[in-house]
């Protein structure tokens, strides 16, 4: 578990903190969850989708879900004592930290991306530089997530494109033999069908599990 906070913790500051350019306007971190709140939507989409490539090869299991909407921070941030127990507060709030979160608890599985209808209307923006793949069935008021696989380049770069492609499948290979329950090989076994469906959408090739070595 220590491994994973740690692994969570460093791609966020790689992802968030290190590279400024993608609009991120507030990021809000406790234990293993984090609210990210950018300019626009398409920000939010391109470090999603950052953030997920790093988050497999670092072998740490999320789900992501993308809202639209308000958000308020209000700068409390404090923290005072009641009895023997110290109490610390910071809250956000608004129709977009409400919105994303029942993205990512729509019931769909895996390390997905997934995007509330409140953000079908950036959708022409997003398309702009990442790709949306429709779900085979909606969930809830989700219908899209994202393609998070490395882009496509020049012809000169495809090899390095599918090698990337690869580690990630490979790295969701080796999650999913570890010794763990059914429900949690079944996450792992979602993931690889849906990163299969964005290697369709790139006219790539699938890869099947049995074409990568643990």
């Amino acid at each position: 578990m220590q491994a994973w906070l740690n692994g969570f913790d460093a791609v966020l500051h790689q992802c968030v903190f290190q590279q400024p350019d993608y609009g991120c306007v507030q990021a809000m971190l406790f234990s293993d969850c984090a609210y990210l709140a950018f300019e626009n939507s398409l920000g939010a989409a391109l470090i999603a989708g950052s953030l997920m490539r790093g988050f497999i090869l670092h072998s740490v299991p999320v789900r992501i879900g993308i809202g639209r909407g308000t958000f308020y921070s209000i700068e409390l941030s404090t923290s005072t004592n009641v009895g023997n127990a110290m109490v610390s507060k910071s809250r956000f709030m608004g129709t977009a930290v409400t919105r994303a979160y029942s993205a990512e608890q729509c019931g769909g599985k895996g390390m997905r991306i997934f995007l509330d209808g409140s953000v079908d209307e950036d959708l022409p923006c997003i398309r702009s530089r990442v790709k949306t793949i429709r779900l085979p069935q909606a969930l809830k008021q989700v219908q899209w997530e994202l393609d998070y696989l490395y882009e496509s380049g020049p012809i000169a770069r495809e090899q390095e494109v599918e090698d990337n492609d690869r580690k990630l499948f490979d790295r969701v290979v080796r999650m999913k033999t570890e010794k763990s329950s059914q429900d949690v090989q079944a996450q792992y076994a979602e993931t690889l069908e849906a990163m299969n469906r964005m290697r369709q959408v790139n006219n790539r090739k699938p890869i099947r599990p049995e074409q990568v070595v643990p």
